[in-house]
C-alpha cells in the first residue's frame, strides 16, 4: 500500500498515521457524550470506544441493552444513546466503573463473543456485568486493552515502598542498629507479600465462565 511505501521501515511513523483517523473518530464520540459527573481530564484519555450489548445484574430484567461504552485510562463509562428531536445522536451517560477496582474475564461459556468485567475479588455473578461485541476480533481488543489499561492504574496507583534509612555511624562499628534491620525486614516482608498478591485483580487470561 501507498502509506507503506512512504514510511518504509518506519513502523513508529506509520502508527502515528494511522491512529490520527481514531483519534478524531474517538473525539468525536466523546464530543456527544452529555451528562457525567467527571471532566474529561479527570477521565484520562480515550482507550476504546464501541457499542456493546451490556447485562447488567442490577437490572430486574436480566436482558442485554444496547450501550455506547467508553475505556478511559481511568474510567469504563456506559451511556446510552439517544436522538434529539432534530434526529441528532447523543450519548446520555448512565454510569461508570474505576479501571483500577476492574477484573477481566476472556470467555464466557456459549458465545465466543461475550466477556466480562467485574469488581471485587472473584468475578461472582451478581458483581459481573457481561458485554457482548459486534465480532471475535473487536472482543479481543477490548479484552486487551482493558487488561492494560488495568496494569497501568495499578502500577501507577501503588503507594512506593520506602527505603530504609541509613544507620548512623557508630564509632569502631559499622553494625547495623537493631532497629535498622527491622525496618529492612519488614522492607523484604512487604516485597515478598507484592510479588505474591499484586496482580491477583487483573483477571484470568484463560478464565472461561458460563452465562446463565
Amino acid at each position: 500500500m501507498w502509506y507503506l511505501d512512504l514510511f518504509g521501515d518506519n513502523q513508529d511513523g506509520l502508527e502515528v498515521m494511522l491512529n490520527v483517523p481514531k483519534k478524531a473518530n474517538d473525539a468525536l464520540h466523546l464530543s456527544l457524550l452529555e451528562g457525567c459527573d467527571l471532566r474529561s481530564e479527570e477521565l484520562g484519555e480515550v482507550v476504546l470506544q464501541d457499542t456493546l450489548q451490556v447485562w447488567d445484574p442490577k437490572q430486574i430484567l436480566r436482558k442485554s441493552r444496547e450501550r455506547h461504552c467508553f475505556l478511559f485510562e481511568l474510567y469504563l463509562v456506559f451511556s446510552k444513546e439517544v436522538k434529539d428531536s432534530q434526529g441528532k445522536a447523543k450519548y446520555l451517560y448512565k454510569n461508570k466503573l474505576m479501571t483500577s477496582e476492574l477484573g477481566v474475564t476472556e470467555h464466557i461459556e456459549g458465545d465466543e463473543c461475550k466477556f466480562a468485567v467485574w469488581t471485587g475479588r472473584a468475578p461472582i455473578s451478581d458483581c459481573r456485568i457481561v458485554l457482548k461485541a459486534s465480532s471475535l476480533e473487536s472482543k479481543q481488543a477490548w479484552v486487551k486493552k482493558l487488561r492494560e489499561v488495568i496494569q497501568e492504574t495499578y502500577f501507577s496507583t501503588a503507594v512506593p515502598l520506602s527505603l530504609p534509612k541509613s544507620p548512623a555511624k557508630l564509632k569502631g562499628s559499622s553494625q547495623r542498629s537493631s532497629r535498622d534491620l527491622e525496618e529492612t525486614g519488614s522492607l523484604d516482608e512487604s516485597v515478598e507479600n507484592l510479588d505474591r498478591g499484586s496482580l491477583a485483580s487483573f483477571g484470568s487470561g484463560n478464565t472461561t465462565d458460563s452465562d446463565k
